[in-house]
């Protein structure tokens, strides 16, 4: 998304030259006064219409293939313990530059510069073709909000902290601050009826979980991550309209997304997928690895699918966030992710760790209660674990199936049937663990009572 950031600047270069509502802090170029008249070469005022409608048509040029991007088909599963996530788009991949905009504003430029069209009725044709340019998908709307914004001078050169109130539309601030900058949210309601999509680096800072709350029937995601630059949400709490299908938050494989003092609840699949308070998706597995994703003192809570979905080549650094009551998982490792899981709590969770495919993740000193499963350790995936107390799951404190291996040491099961259940194809390392061990069949609704294995 830098394509669009940069540009978005660039045009505040260009704008103070039709005469943008907020000029920004470079001295405006000169332009003729209305006592001025025009050159003798001055165009007709037709050609000079056609030459500002060239701005709003490069807009929407831009504009349009973000929807093509956010339409173009991705693989929709429904949501399971090893499915990988419905890949929501995110737009990390630029379809167009925006050249044809800058382009079309040099011309403007210089004509009125060469003052071949006069200034001011030159502001008002551009002003209208850009009021004319339509976006289909919430992605898309982001954009053209965005540029829009450079066009009118308004956003500042540097970052900025802007206070935002509950009356004001969040979307519209977004849009409305450079890279950097921090919006800071007043204690109330904000209502998201549409995707609110972050497009550059910025903050979202509440006065606290239980004073700054946003409220999102939009569809898909509340909260679509859409850049490489690093999003930082704070001291807020975000609830989905359990009536609408959709995650809490979305970030593609290029995010630097961090979270604290979060809550985040009310996260529904349908039968394309969905349904997480965060959903990591996408990421080049062949690209050198780095950290994507950081939460600390956040709650997952009442999601149907999973309070976190890792997915993809994510990897992330988890620090005493509290996962409760979502259906499929707590925590879901999926593709090729891993990282860091330590503290927090894990309760009434279906299963509380799911870790699948060729996830590799490390899981420090835990407490799982309740559930069905409290680790599941399924296809390829080599979890470490080091020191976890399982207790009262339903079915088994640890299943390890398919072809998984990994570690697990100092795990304790308590008030459980079955401890750890190791299948006939599965081979997982055991250190200094207080379970019982049962063998699994593959394949299996259940693990065999045999203990010992």
């Amino acid at each position: 998304m830098k394509a669009v950031v940069g540009l978005a600047t660039s045009i505040l270069a260009s704008c103070v030259l039709i005469g943008c509502t907020s000029a920004p802090s470079s001295p405006p170029s000169p332009s003729p006064s209305p006592s001025q008249s025009p050159s003798s070469s001055a165009w007709p005022e037709r050609r000079c219409q056609d030459l500002a409608a060239t701005v709003g048509a490069a807009l929407q040029q831009v504009v349009d293939s973000y929807d093509d991007r956010a339409a173009s088909p991705a693989p929709s599963p429904t949501p399971t313990l090893t499915a990988t996530p419905s890949a929501t788009p995110t737009a990390t991949v630029q379809p167009a530059e925006g050249d044809e905009i800058q382009d079309a504003l040099a011309e403007v430029r210089d004509a009125v510069e060469e003052r071949r069209c006069a200034a001011a009725q030159m502001r008002a044709d551009v002003d209208a073709g850009i009021d004319d340019v339509r976006a289909e998908s919430p992605l898309a709307e982001a954009v053209r909000a965005r540029l829009v914004a450079g066009l009118d001078g308004r956003i500042p050169e540097l970052p900025v902290r802007r206070a935002v109130f509950p009356d004001e539309d969040l979307a519209t601030a977004l849009a409305e601050v450079p890279s950097g900058s921090t919006l800071l949210l007043s204690e109330g309601t904000f209502t998201l009826a549409q995707p609110l999509v972050i497009l550059s680096s910025v903050t979202l800072l509440g006065e606290g979980e239980e004073a700054t709350v946003l409220t999102s029937a939009a569809p898909e995601a509340a909260i679509l991550i859409a850049t490489a630059e690093p999003v930082t949400l704070d001291s807020l709490t975000l609830n989905r309209d359990p009536a609408v299908p959709g995650s809490g938050v979305v970030a593609g494989g290029a995010a630097t997304l961090a979270l604290a003092h979060v809550t985040v609840s009310g996260g529904r699949p349908d039968d394309t997928g969905g349904g997480a308070g965060v959903m990591l998706v996408g990421g080049d597995s062949e690209a050198e690895r780095r950290t994507t994703f950081e939460a600390t003192d956040v709650t997952l809570r009442d999601n149907a699918w999973a309070g976190l979905a890792v997915a993809g080549a994510h990897r992330v650094s988890v620090t005493d966030v509290d996962l409760i009551g979502n259906g499929e998982c707590g925590v879901c490792f999926l593709g090729d992710s891993d990282g860091s899981l330590s503290g927090g709590i894990f309760s009434g969770n279906t299963v509380g760790i799911a870790v699948a495919e060729s996830a590799r993740p490390t899981l420090l000193d835990l407490r799982i209660d309740g559930g069905e499963v409290g680790l599941q350790v399924e296809g390829a995936a080599a979890p470490v674990v080091e020191g976890a107390t399982i207790a009262g799951s339903s079915r088994a404190a640890v299943i390890v199936g398919g072809t998984a291996t990994g570690a697990l040491a100092g795990v304790v099961c308590e008030d459980v049937d079955f401890g750890i259940v190791v299948t006939d194809t599965a081979a997982p390392t055991l250190t200094d663990n207080e379970c019982a061990l049962a063998r699994g069949r593959t394949g299996s609704e259940s693990p065999s009572p045999t203990p010992g294995g």
